[in-house]
């Protein structure tokens, strides 16, 4: 039976390793930094330098997080071990794939409530063009008041202070990936 799981699991491992994936790497990145001392908003630039994988989810991956239990596609930050944004539906008829953070999959359902119309990221495929487009909307339109956090459970409050006045940059990415087999 042991020999069995691990040749499944090598089968498995070198068929994710030789299905159709792509190497994403960032051109450009901006986004707005909240400024403590003026009160204020303003343009901030990053470095454009993050690589991404899109690929077939692994079946461990499939196995132990619910977020990609069926889901076809999956990417992960170059080097990561586990992805980190499900794509819940496959590429389009004109080849564009949405991918969304898995985060929320393990928070309470008041949090969830609080945020249910908030992606953390998003990553968007063409795979015609091979351009992505990697959004990071948190911060600055869903901000937490103190008020609105005395009324949550400590629980709560731990994760929503994430979501207090600048603790989130909003950025745009955006970049070209190659094909790898």
């Amino acid at each position: 039976m042991k020999c069995l799981v691990v040749s499944l699991s090598v089968f498995s491992i070198s068929h994710v390793a030789t299905a159709e994936s792509y190497l994403c790497v960032t051109d450009l990145a901006v986004g707005f930094n909240y400024e403590k001392t003026t009160d204020t908003w303003e343009r901030a630039n990053f470095k454009g330098d993050q690589k991404y994988i899109i690929r077939k989810p692994t079946p461990d991956e499939q196995l132990n997080y619910k977020a990609f239990e069926n889901a076809p596609w999956v990417v992960a930050e170059f080097g990561a071990d586990v992805a980190d944004w499900a794509c819940q539906k496959d590429f389009t008829k004109f080849g564009n794939l949405r991918c969304v953070n898995s985060g929320f999959s393990n928070l309470s359902e008041t949090v969830l409530a609080l945020f249910s119309e908030t992606l953390l990221t998003e990553i968007m495929f063409s795979k015609l063009n091979l351009r992505f487009l990697h959004s990071y909307r948190t911060g600055y339109w869903n901000v937490i008041s103190e008020q609105q956090l005395s009324k949550l459970s400590e629980t709560e409050q731990r994760f929503t202070r994430s979501f207090a006045e600048g603790a989130n940059i909003p950025a745009l990415k955006i970049g070209k990936c190659t094909r790898i087999e």
